[in-house]
């Protein structure tokens, strides 16, 4: 999966005298967690491993995996968009088989329930390019759905923003959700906001190398002209010099989408 997108690193530092906010728990996708303390405590998925492992075993105890020994290009590629048909669904290959990757059986999944903030309660079938997605790959590690929805129930969020090209990997995890009892998650409430996109209108990506706002920062660009930039990336003329003046051009923005 694309995890879309930019990684950010979430530093979160605990300092004497400093008086606790109730706050949301906001998670934007395609961010690696990394939180690090005063006392250079570092948390990454490496040490969530068991709780991936809890999530794989619960699925297995309700004989919801399958093992597949497909390659990617055993997939069928329909618009370049690939597809998995089923293959091995019927193998009956042993889950313990080596070199083989687990995936979700999505024959027993029903209308998915989405709370999303800008357009309001939804409910959805798991699209097909979602059909039998990747819970653990080839090499044992848990593939990016389970181990993100595994990764917001450990931090407890509630509002997950994230763009409107990872609609479909949100039904994916909510079906998990639903699998797993997480209600948690299942009531969380999601944005999936429009793609900024350059030049050619191709959507901005660190994979296809978009310029960061970190590179755009250590080249010595002042924080005013990436504001600006990112309003001229959403197609306003205006120059905003903060964040507020942004978020105010973005909330105009969401009110004119249809």
């Amino acid at each position: 999966h694309t995890h879309t997108h930019i990684q950010h690193t979430q530093h979160t530092q605990h300092t004497q005298n400093t008086q606790s906010q109730n706050t949301h728990h906001t998670r934007h996708t395609h961010h690696t967690k990394h939180i690090q303390h005063t006392q250079h405590t570092t948390h990454t998925q490496l040490n969530r491993r068991t709780y991936y492992a809890d999530a794989l075993e619960q699925l297995k105890e309700k004989e919801l995996l399958f093992a597949c020994s497909c390659s990617r290009s055993a997939v069928d590629l329909t618009g370049n968009i690939p597809i998995y048909p089923g293959t091995c669904l019927q193998k009956e290959i042993p889950l313990n088989e080596p070199n083989t990757q687990w995936r979700f059986r999505t024959d027993h999944c029903v209308p998915i329930e989405i709370r999303d903030l800008l357009s309001g309660q939804q409910t959805s079938l798991l699209p097909p390019v979602m059909q039998y997605f990747q819970v653990r790959k080839k090499n044992e590690d848990p593939a990016y759905q389970l181990s993100s929805l595994i990764d917001d129930l450990h931090f407890g969020v509630d509002l997950i923003v994230r763009g409107q090209d990872l609609w479909e990997s949100s039904l994916a995890q909510l079906s998990l959700a639903e699998k797993l009892e997480a209600q948690s998650f299942l009531s969380a409430g999601f944005v999936h906001h429009p793609l900024l996109r350059g030049e050619d209108q191709a959507k901005l990506s660190k994979s296809a190398g978009s310029t960061s706002i970190h590179h755009l920062r250590k080249t010595g660009i002042e924080k005013q002209r990436i504001f600006q930039h990112l309003a001229l990336a959403i197609g306003s003329d205006e120059q905003p010099n903060n964040w507020m003046e942004l978020y105010l051009i973005l909330e105009k923005k969401w009110v004119q989408m249809p």
